[in-house]
């Protein structure tokens, strides 16, 4: 590792101690060694600007405790007071806080995944740009306003590759208290710089849709809708719905829309910014060390003995069992070997003590459970998981796709789209055919059952009809068919992007695991059971009942009915969203196996 590397590592060790100053805790390590670090990095001459920038935040928020006397240090204990118990606990909680973090990657990483079937992909695109500008303010240039659409398709936001390089972006902030203000601070200012840039919409989209849904389901707005322009301030000046009730342009209302949308995404990500967790939860944390892993426990921790193999079951009759190997008694590595429930040897996996302690945790699926292993010196911690198979994995996905097609924003018009594009892929003419705001009244009065039944139908429809299309091509017939519909390209240039990983499996958590660590529950799946009895579940404040049909699928699995008080019953096939409101449903089922989301609007 290069010197300025070892400097940033430090440079982040300084906020995380100035984090724990700010909450009331003492730093780990005694007075000295804080001040220590920090001349340390104060005389350095070799950081670069944005450690620098990062430091001088750090700084100014310690100056900041000291002035108002919040800097406390707990006095140095000698090494020999410390109990053997005591040093065991420190340890234990390290590798707990290593796997935490972990699982804080995973969560971050689903949650923006999730955030793909939301509408112009805007949660996205807010922290996509939040992020751009704090970069640009390292670096003293001016801010810009919100990443349009059609840019950040291009740039391939909704695909994995750029939502793992924007987690590791925004993991990054959310590690410490500096960051996480930071974050907060560019994600609210987004709000002003796209004021600053576009102004004021003329109307709200609330105004926009009495006026296209009018008593006879079509105003004189929707039926001299013309084709939406690439992006905001784009439209020719006095490009107007001539006898529209509102009298506003195509441009006007994708503003109005995209300013509507903003703004309740800088207030979901502030709340959820405002609640991260700062701290390992104490249910995290295993309590003991033993030699074998504890049959009941899911978080176990052993001490390992080298040159000595010891195995236990991690969970009942259905094992995996873990054995320690032999590995290099002399370097304290280890085998980690695991058994299926039949007893054949089905995974080994080497631990090592030379890697950094960042890498020395390692996880691994066998059958139906996902197995965590972190290592550190001559303790193991040990933790298993309900994993979902990889079918279920794909059909959730497919669900998170039935959603994006069934948000109301702009008229339905994933909905519009996926219409106009299937008569394309058949090859049918668009011209003279009613795709404009007004022929989305059908989808207007649908109840949430018929909804995501037409949605099912439409997704069924375009996955048969573009799957034999080069990815360019189906893209080039979306955009196409997103004109057609008065739609800017760019939203069928991303309905494309979506089809296009339609197979890409889904994380889907065990829910003891959100539960344990308190991560936020809704956005990504977690994982439950059909148990063939009646179930309710709360999404945003109404109950929904899933309860057997009383048949079989053509599969096999039990069929299942959603029902929503005051709504006509849906049946469960494969995958389901059913939009309540203030949240989508989604529901998707292999086997006995459910996999249950709600993605709050």
């Amino acid at each position: 590792m290069r010197a300025n590397e070892w400097l940033d590592e430090l440079v982040q060790l300084y906020e995380y101690r100035v984090e724990d100053l700010h909450h009331g805790r003492s730093p780990r390590g005694d007075k000295q060694a804080f001040l220590d670090l920090r001349e340390l990095l104060m005389t350095a001459d070799t950081l670069d600007s944005g450690s620098r920038r990062r430091l001088m935040a750090a700084e100014r928020q310690f100056r900041d405790l000291q002035r108002r006397g919040e800097v406390h240090f707990r006095a140095r204990p000698r090494k020999s007071a410390q109990s053997a118990q005591a040093a065991q606990a420190e340890v234990l909680r390290t590798m707990a806080q290593r796997l935490w973090h972990a699982d804080a990657r995973r969560w971050v990483s689903a949650r923006l995944w999730a955030t793909r079937s939301e509408p112009r992909l805007m949660p996205l695109r807010t922290l996509l740009t939040a992020t751009l500008n704090l970069q640009h303010e390292q670096r003293g240039e001016p801010q810009r306003a919100l990443v349009s659409l059609g840019e950040s398709v291009s740039l391939g936001l909704a695909g994995p590759h750029q939502i793992d390089a924007l987690t590791e972006s925004v993991l990054e902030l959310l590690s410490t208290y500096t960051g996480r203000q930071q974050l907060l601070r560019a994600v609210a200012g987004l709000w002003d710089l796209s004021l600053q840039r576009w102004g004021e919409p003329p109307s709200s989209p609330q105004d926009m849709g009495r006026a296209i849904f009018t008593d006879d389901g079509l105003s004189s707005l929707a039926r001299d809708q013309q084709v939406f322009p690439t992006g905001p301030g784009d439209a020719p000046a006095g490009h107007l719905a001539p006898d529209g009730p509102l009298h506003l342009s195509s441009a006007d209302l994708i503003w109005s829309e995209e300013l509507e949308l903003l703004k309740k995404t800088i207030a979901v990500l502030t709340r959820l910014l405002e609640r991260w967790p700062t701290a390992l939860p104490q249910a995290a944390q295993p309590v003991s060390v033993s030699s074998t892993p504890d049959p009941e426990a899911q978080l176990t921790a052993l001490r390992l003995h080298p040159g000595q193999f010891s195995w236990g079951k991690l969970r009942g009759e259905l094992i995996p069992t873990a054995g320690l190997g032999e590995g290099n008694p002399t370097a304290g590595d280890f085998d980690l070997h695991l058994w299926g429930v039949n007893g054949a040897e089905r995974r080994v996996l080497p631990l090592r003590q030379d890697l950094p302690a960042s890498l020395r945790i390692w996880s691994v699926q066998l059958e139906d459970q996902l197995i965590h292993a972190v290592l550190d010196r001559d303790y193991l911690l040990l933790r298993r998981e309900w994993a979902a198979p990889a079918a279920l994995q794909i059909q959730a996905n497919r669900a998170r796709l039935l959603a994006y097609l069934t948000q109301p924003y702009l008229a339905y018009a994933p909905m519009r789209l996926a219409r106009a594009a299937a008569l394309s892929l058949r090859g049918r003419e668009l011209a003279g055919t009613d795709l404009s705001p007004g022929s989305a009244a059908r989808y207007h009065s649908a109840p949430a059952a018929q909804l995501g039944q037409l949605a099912e139908k439409a997704l069924d429809a375009l996955l048969a009809l573009s799957s034999p299309l080069e990815s360019w091509e189906r893209t080039q017939v979306f955009q196409t068919a997103a004109l057609a519909a008065g739609l800017d390209a760019a939203e069928g240039q991303l309905l494309s992007e979506l089809l296009g990983a339609a197979h890409v499996p889904e994380v889907i958590f065990d829910p003891q695991t959100l539960e344990r660590g308190e991560f936020p529950q809704t956005g990504p799946y977690s994982l439950s059971q059909c148990t063939g009895e009646r179930r309710e579940l709360s999404v945003s404040g109404q109950t929904v009942i899933l309860q057997p049909a009383g048949e079989e699928a053509f599969s096999g699995d039990p069929l299942i009915q959603v029902q929503l008080e005051g709504h006509p019953a849906a049946e469960l096939h494969d995958a389901l969203a059913w939009p309540l409101g203030r949240a989508t449903l989604l529901l998707a089922q292999h086997g006995p196996l459910l996999a249950v989301a709600t993605l709050p609007h």
